[in-house]
């Protein structure tokens, strides 16, 4: 399930289901904000390698940033498997 929310009032913008995680396919779902005429300063999200490149399309004076929650989450992760 993907998610498009609002950082200031959390106001979901859109979500859906997608089966696929490729470029295309995020477009699609990031087309019916841009239709909106919303202005989109900054995209976060988790590292899916292809988003930035969808979200460079469709919103392309936006800034895009990783989750550092995420990042920082995913990191230790790779610690402990390697402390094991």
């Amino acid at each position: 399930m993907w998610t498009v929310a609002g950082v200031a009032d959390g106001l979901v913008l859109c979500s859906g289901w997608l089966s696929q995680q490729d470029t295309g396919t995020f477009v699609n779902f990031l087309q019916p904000i841009a239709e909106r005429q919303w202005r989109v300063l900054a995209v976060l999200s988790d590292k899916q390698g292809v988003l930035p490149s969808a979200v460079a399309q469709v919103f392309p004076k936006a800034k895009h940033a990783f989750c550092q929650v995420h990042y920082l989450n995913n990191l230790a992760e790779q610690w402990r498997k390697r402390a094991k």
